[in-house]
């Protein structure tokens, strides 16, 4: 897609959703890092970026071949699951809308880490904090696809105990969040929606990642159940759009 190309309109099944994620078609935004900006980010922090396009034609010179694998089997979980549409899902369209859309315009990128020691949640907080510095450059900063940037930061060897633990991971996403951040967690088995009784489960790539994405209008109907996560919203953009869902702290 030419980066003068326009996505479609957002699905009208999704509630308002992509409407709060972005609200009107026009030009793509371009990638999210220029060149100068990727290697000035490998110089100060170590961390290695690289995009879809990069994966797919196998340009991942600075990844092990290890590590190059496990990036193309993130991206086909990505592709073949997460960007198609499933019968279970209840409702049309794809698993996944806000990534297909992260996607074509460019601004979805992929960060592999590996944890010195997978024991201490701390070392994963410190590195998401980190990547949080890395997300907030990304481009563009304002306009209506602001809301669709993504990244996703891979950790192989993780250890889903740990990053399951549920105090540490409400203080990771209530800091992120007034970071303007939202972060998803997602496992190879682990199985949190079972506790809103779904039948349903996407969230198992084939290994451990978070992802990230900005903090948007929409996303009262994830946080409804933490105080915290509640504050959080209400400071940031008061009641929820919905009256009859409105939320106290």
């Amino acid at each position: 897609m030419s980066p003068s190309a326009s996505l479609p309109a957002p699905l009208p099944s999704l509630n308002g959703v992509l409407n709060d994620a972005i609200v009107s078609t026009g030009p793509l935004p371009g990638p999210g890092y220029d060149a100068d900006t990727m290697s000035q980010i490998v110089k100060t922090t170590g961390f290695r970026l690289c995009d879809p396009t990069q994966i797919e034609a196998d340009d991942l010179a600075w990844f092990t071949d290890r590590e190059r694998r496990q990036l193309k089997a993130v991206m086909r979980w990505v592709r073949e699951f997460i960007m198609r549409p499933h019968p279970r899902l209840g409702r049309p369209g794809v698993v996944c809308p806000y990534v297909k859309l992260s996607l074509e315009a460019a601004i979805f990128y992929l960060s592999l880490t590996t944890l010195e020691d997978p024991r201490r949640y701390d070392e994963i907080y410190g590195l998401m904090h980190s990547h949080a510095d890395i997300f907030t450059r990304m481009q563009p900063h304002s306009g209506p696809w602001e809301n669709l940037r993504v990244m996703l930061v891979l950790m192989p060897n993780a250890r889903e105990n740990i990053l399951c633990d549920p105090e540490a991971s409400k203080r990771l996403k209530t800091e992120m969040m007034q970071r303007g951040i939202t972060v998803g967690q997602f496992f190879p088995t682990w199985h949190p929606i079972r506790a809103l009784k779904s039948k349903f489960f996407p969230n198992q790539p084939p290994l451990c990642l978070y992802t990230m994405r900005p903090f948007i209008r929409s996303d009262w109907m994830f946080i409804n159940g933490e105080p915290e996560w509640r504050a959080v919203y209400l400071e940031r953009f008061g009641q929820p759009p919905d009256s009859r869902q409105g939320f106290t702290v």
